[in-house]
């Protein structure tokens, strides 16, 4: 290639190239400047990665900002799609971080040009998805570009990534751990959420460049293994070493920005790339400030003059402020009104909510004091341990909530307009909580969350307090324990697959029942197969679960694979009492969300048409913040019946709603499994939560 032109591009040398592209130094012969050419490598022309790499050039393209590598041009050669970009002089931060470890001063540099980066492709809908040290260059000026969009998807088309394809066993220092048609993005730095295959949106970046951070700030990376399932177990179960611990000469704030990255729950972590950039750049000024002397520039009584003089000219911006802040309130509050009196009369408080939303008003505030007990109620929220930060997001009638941006920290009340919503507890080093609530015009309603320590083995679990639960028998009063937020999903089983839960004796009985024949161990699981003889749920195929279908719930699995589960995750499956508990709390019957019979299938997957992504009713959430208690899989119980047959609750997508109510629990054989049947799992409570 080397002395040929390429359209108008003479090409002069070969820079470099990887497993997405070669590249070459080439002349632009109508503008007279130097530009990167990348071409795909011979024999890599297959349709999909034709359309990753053509991804690359159309979501760059349209990306303008100084930290992204700009493309100026995509066309083709002898059947060779190529990238005409800007040329950088300098070295991949992977290079550099094989060299040295970083300075303090040049990892805050780069990071905040890195996140302002990802912040302007998150603000046109981009999700990069690939965010690791050799998608970075560092130019010889010391700046930050972001490289390599190929893998990058509008926030919409994110679909989960293949889940299986993390089993292979492949060294972590291999160039590309992903190739096309693998797993989406590179393992050592993928998201927790990305690992489990989820639907991803711009908080998968932000942990992808945690990593990279951490890995800048200390010279080692966060999740190392000698093969690639060892470093995916690591992100999803894995707390790492403190980066103060493995450098302690980097500063305490640096080390909580780069923890907060690293979060598992999205929740918890940094939700967008400006909150990071923002906590870099006042690390940046502070220890620029602590190096910097302040000079002595006059006697001491003329400083405290400037400063009084200083404190009334803020005092007097402020007064007009608030004052002008109150002035185009009464204004907006005026022009409102009529129509939100007209929506109170009438209670459609959708309708009040809208209005005072984009009229940037709030129920609470004094104009409305005369509406407000008519159109609204008062939350009084709390959590043990307080301190938690709180988001309401209101509830539609089409079940999908809100997003609102407005939080507060436990405890504290507050007036929201009648409906219901969905309240969202976060707090660093504890599992993320969601309530529902409805509020009633002129109700006071409690609201409390008990947060659980996050821990390997309580991931995605909630508390479920000390107290009474409802059975056809009386009343019997519960201990505290913990229960799994959503049911296991295919993607949580998968990991079970992964570590030979199935070849574990210690699992498994000597003789089950399957059918009406006793059988032994082996004889048994030689029958718990799936669709081509692996083992494996019997809805799988090849040993994977149905395509995008990660993150819906695991069916197929007989009592014996669900008891099996339960003992590998050092949990149980529940009794009776406690999933009754933990839908229902102390309420003598109905539905997880109340009484209301009636909205059971917008509530709740009862649609007979398949199961859905876990967590997909918000409206059916119950007491204690359980998804999908009520229908999308009926769920295996601990209890037997006749020594031998095994409950199953909560009815499914196969069933009409009253499936869910403690009459109709079905009793099964422990080797029978169907494609409407799965789990959720118990544990007691940690000694740190009691």
């Amino acid at each position: 290639m080397i002395g040929r032109t390429v359209s108008h591009y003479r090409i002069l040398e070969h820079v470099g190239g990887g497993g997405m592209g070669v590249v070459y130094r080439a002349e632009d012969l109508k503008l007279g400047r130097e530009v990167a050419l990348k071409f795909l490598p011979e024999g890599y022309a297959d349709a999909h990665t034709l359309e990753r790499f053509r991804r690359e050039a159309r979501t760059a393209s349209a990306l303008n900002h100084p930290n992204i590598c700009t493309v100026y041009d995509v066309d083709e050669y002898d059947g060779r799609p190529f990238i005409a970009m800007e040329l950088l002089p300098g070295k991949t931060l992977k290079h550099l971080l094989h060299v040295r470890a970083m300075p303090v001063d040049e990892v805050l540099t780069l990071a905040m040009e890195i996140t302002d980066a990802l912040d302007a492709a998150h603000a046109h809908g981009i999700v990069h998805r690939d965010i690791k040290p050799a998608n970075i260059f560092v130019t010889d000026r010391g700046h930050a570009k972001l490289l390599d969009f190929g893998l990058a998807k509008p926030v919409g088309e994110s679909r989960p990534a293949t889940a299986t394809a993390v089993t292979a066993a492949r060294s972590p220092d291999e160039e590309h751990l992903t190739s096309p048609g693998t797993t989406v993005g590179t393992i050592a730095y993928m998201s927790p959420e990305q690992a489990r295959g989820e639907t991803l949106d711009l908080r998968t970046d932000l942990f992808s460049f945690g990593v990279v951070l951490y890995e800048m700030a200390t010279g080692v990376t966060p999740f190392c293994g000698g093969t690639s399932a060892v470093i995916f177990e690591g992100i999803l179960n894995r707390t790492p070493t403190p980066p103060i611990e493995v450098n302690p000469r980097i500063p305490n704030e640096l080390d909580r920005i780069i923890r907060t990255g690293l979060e598992k729950d999205r929740a918890v972590r940094y939700q967008h790339a400006s909150d990071m950039r923002a906590d870099l750049t006042r690390l940046k000024r502070d220890l620029d400030s602590a190096r910097s002397p302040v000079a002595a520039v006059g006697p001491a009584r003329f400083h405290r003059r400037r400063a009084i003089s200083w404190i009334i000219a803020g005092a007097i911006a402020i007064a007009l402020i608030v004052t002008g802040v109150v002035l185009h309130n009464k204004s907006a509050a005026e022009d409102v009104r009529p129509r939100i009196l007209a929506a109170v009369n009438a209670r459609q408080f959708d309708t009040v909510f809208n209005d005072l939303e984009v009229a940037g008003l709030n129920i609470s505030d004094p104009q409305f004091a005369d509406l407000a007990p008519k159109a609204s109620g008062t939350v009084s929220v709390s959590s043990e341990p307080s301190g938690a930060m709180v988001t309401f997001a209101r509830l539609r009638s089409s079940a999908k909530p809100l997003p609102r941006r407005d939080r507060s920290t436990t405890p504290f009340s507050r007036r929201l307009v009648a409906g219901e919503y969905v309240a969202t507890f976060a707090a660093s080093g504890r599992n993320s909580v969601a309530l529902h609530v409805a509020v009633e015009p002129g109700a006071t309603i409690p609201l409390v969350a008990h947060l659980v320590s996050t821990r390997p083995d309580t991931e995605g679990m909630v508390m479920v307090p000390e107290g009474d639960v409802s059975l056809e028998n009386g009343r019997s009063h519960m201990t505290a324990f913990l229960i799994d937020r959503n049911e296991v999903t295919n993607a949580k089983f998968l990991r079970f697959i992964i570590a030979d839960g199935y070849t574990t004796a210690s699992l498994w009985p000597e003789v089950m029942t399957i059918g009406v024949a006793s059988l032994g161990r082996e004889t048994a699981l030689a029958k718990m197969v799936d669709r081509t003889g692996v083992h494996a749920p019997r809805s799988w195929s090849g040993g994977a679960f149905p395509q995008d279908q990660a993150e819906h719930p695991v069916t197929g699995i007989n009592w014996y694979e669900a008891q099996a589960f339960a003992r590998w995750s050092g949990k149980q499956l529940p009794t009776l009492t406690q999933w009754r508990r933990a839908a229902v709390g102390n309420a003598p019957g109905g539905f997880p969300w109340g009484v209301d019979a009636r909205s059971a299938e917008q509530r709740a997957n009862f649609n007979l048409v398949g199961t859905r992504p876990v967590g997909s009713h918000p409206s059916g959430l119950s007491p204690f913040g359980c998804a999908d208690m009520a229908g999308n899989v009926s769920e295996w119980l601990r209890e037997s019946k006749d020594g031998q047959r095994r409950a199953v609750i909560g009815g499914s997508w196969m069933d009409p709603s009253y499936m869910f109510e403690l009459s109709h629990v079905e009793w099964f054989v422990p080797g029978y499994s169907n494609e409407a049947m799965g789990i959720r799992l118990v544990m007691d409570v940690p000694t740190e939560n009691k």
